[in-house]
């Protein structure tokens, strides 16, 4: 009679929602063409001749045991049993590091054991731990948890679960980074300030080293004399860091100086070399000029017309903290000792005689004349115009118009001169020749 040899153990195994099934190797002694797997309740499958470790697919089979028969063409058969197993099924409980950039994060899998899902909680179990590159062997375990130490906090991680069957469960969880508590040094330049304010990063409790005090702000004074100043900053798990502030007082002095108007105006030219000393800045300031009369004048030059107090700032912007500093350079700009005093003469006689022979104006201060005479018909006789003040040689009348002397009468002046604010003035009247 023919022989029938299932080369595999009575029971074989298949994971729940698998959908594949591999059968074991069948050896027929002779072969059977019409051989066949028979699947009691479901179609009967049929298999090539061969029977070496087909792979049965199937659709989702209930979890229990199953009995298959494999039977030749003269009826006779052997039976074979299938085990459909649940997967692992589990929990991750984890445990964050302690400080930002420790390594003693925890995660414990835990796995849940229903009785409604047979076979899937028969140990031992393997776990294996997403930043180890294989299933751990040490992980072996009889009980239904592992706990493994995490060396990489702030990631997602992966246990992936196999049970005695090689049914898989990987589960997915997340290891949080503490909020770290920065360690680091900070650097303020502090201009023409006596006093300022530091403020801790981060933590929920502090302590300044050079005075034991323990607010989160410190309010400190430039006659401190400290130039470092350091805070042990400590988080809600007891991790601590050491904060340092580097702060460094500039003092910039103002400058008061005196001009005055030189023929109506006067050039200021500012001091420029004005930087912060000592120089203990690592990266150049940023300069701004202005003036408090041109705002839109960058440049340390400006002309005014007017007395009064004219100030040039020269900002600087401190890199790379962005501090503010100021220097003002104060112009007391002084007009003319005394205004303008005009005297004009009503009458003269150009009669030869050497006596009031001419006619002129005399004014003190005036940087630029014009003097117009008009006849009864408003012809202009005379004119002079002259820079400065009128002088006898140049701007005085001869009563004479076109070299021939004017009959006597009355004749009207006009007189515009540039005071020494070097605005333009006017005055008008009367001169009466007498011969």
């Amino acid at each position: 009679p023919p022989t029938i040899e299932i080369r595999a153990a009575d029971t074989i195994t298949a994971c729940f929602n698998d959908k594949m099934l591999r059968l074991p190797e069948v050896v027929l002694d002779p072969p059977d063409p019409r051989a066949r797997w028979i699947f009691p309740g479901r179609q009967e499958l049929i298999f090539g001749t061969s029977f070496r470790g087909d792979s049965l697919r199937y659709e989702t089979l209930n979890l229990g045991v199953y009995k298959i028969y494999l039977q030749l063409s003269n009826g006779c058969r052997d039976s074979l049993y299938i085990k459909v197993v649940g997967h692992p099924q589990g929990r991750v409980i984890t445990t964050n590091p302690t400080c930002a950039g420790k390594a003693d994060g925890k995660a414990t899998v835990i796995l849940n054991s229903n009785v409604s899902l047979p076979y899937s909680f028969d140990p031992p179990f393997e776990f294996l731990w997403s930043d180890k590159n294989r299933f751990n062997r040490d992980s072996i375990r009889q009980d239904l948890q592992d706990t493994t130490s995490l060396r990489s906090p702030g990631r997602r991680y992966t246990v992936t679960i196999r049970s005695k069957y090689g049914c898989t469960t990987s589960l997915e969880f997340l290891i949080k980074q503490p909020d770290p508590i920065p360690a680091e040094t900070t650097t303020y330049t502090l201009c023409n300030k006596s006093h300022f304010t530091l403020s801790a990063k981060g933590g929920n409790s502090w302590r300044w080293l050079h005075d034991n005090s323990t607010t989160k702000e410190k309010v400190i004074k430039k006659e401190d004399g400290i130039r470092y100043y350091q805070v042990l900053v400590q988080g809600q798990t007891g991790c601590e860091s050491l904060q340092t502030f580097d702060v460094r007082y500039i003092s910039i002095s103002h400058l008061d100086r005196i001009d005055s108007l030189v023929q109506c105006k006067a050039t200021l030219v500012a001091t420029t070399d004005r930087y912060p000393e000592p120089r203990i800045y690592e990266i150049p300031p940023l300069v701004k000029y202005s003036w408090n009369h041109e705002p839109n004048n960058n440049t340390p030059t400006t002309v005014v017309k007017r007395p009064g107090t004219y100030t040039f700032r020269i900002t600087f912007t401190i890199l790379p903290d962005s501090n503010i500093c100021f220097a003002e350079e104060r112009f007391l700009v002084k007009g003319p000792a005394e205004n303008t005093k005009v005297y004009i003469p009503s009458a003269f006689t150009p009669n030869e005689d050497n006596r009031n022979e001419k006619w002129w104006i005399f004014a003190n201060d005036v940087t630029w004349h014009r003097i117009l005479i008009f006849n009864r018909w408003g012809e202009e006789i005379f004119r002079s115009e002259q820079e400065g003040p009128p002088r006898e040689n140049v701007s005085a009348w001869d009563g004479t118009a076109n070299g021939n002397p004017v009959p006597e009468g009355v004749y009207v002046y006009v007189f515009e001169y540039k005071d020494n604010y070097c605005n333009i003035q006017q005055r008008v009247g009367t001169i009466t020749v007498l011969r």
